[in-house]
């Protein structure tokens, strides 16, 4: 299973509206805890099971003005590493990708666009990556599925929150 739906909000504390809140949780959080009952019944008796959950470099560092969005990621990850723990007597394997910076319509849609109209100097994807990520490069969806396809084979793998995001998150 791949729990892969997630969208993005963002904007200061005190301006944030509850039902911008309650989205962003209903779909990054909640979505990853109702996939994840469905499936399981059927992972208990399949080879190889596994569960990887989409989280985000934001669920391991906040970032202003997306408290939502970082706050969902977080309980991703704290949900990811939960259910390894209960699932491993199932061999039944569950961990998570955090992506960085990946140039997808959540990006060039919607935090480039508010990250511009904040900024006296706006600049394109490629420059605003290059400022954020060491290697200077964003990431690509085939990243993503490279990242999935280890975690969904690596039996020896439970409970990780793997980031790929160029070096943005060292540890």
């Amino acid at each position: 299973l791949v729990n892969n739906a997630g969208i993005v909000d963002s904007g200061p504390i005190t301006e944030f509206s509850e039902a911008a809140w309650d989205q962003i949780f209903a779909v990054n959080t909640k979505g990853i805890f109702l996939m994840s009952k469905a499936a399981i019944p059927h992972l208990r008796v399949a080879e190889n099971a596994s569960i990887v959950n989409t989280a985000s470099i934001a669920g391991k560092k906040g970032m202003q003005n997306m408290a939502a969005y970082c706050g969902s990621k977080f309980a991703a990850i704290g949900i990811t590493q939960s259910m390894a723990m209960e699932l491993a007597t199932d061999k039944i394997r569950v961990n998570a990708i955090c992506p960085g910076i990946v140039g997808t319509a959540m990006w060039l849609d919607h935090l480039m666009p508010k990250n511009n109209a904040a900024s006296d100097s706006p600049v394109d994807f490629s420059t605003r990556a290059a400022q954020l990520i060491p290697m200077g490069e964003p990431q690509t969806a085939d990243d993503m599925a490279d990242a999935v396809l280890y975690l969904a084979r690596a039996s020896a793998v439970t409970g990780i929150a793997l980031t790929i995001a160029g070096g943005m998150e060292m540890n």
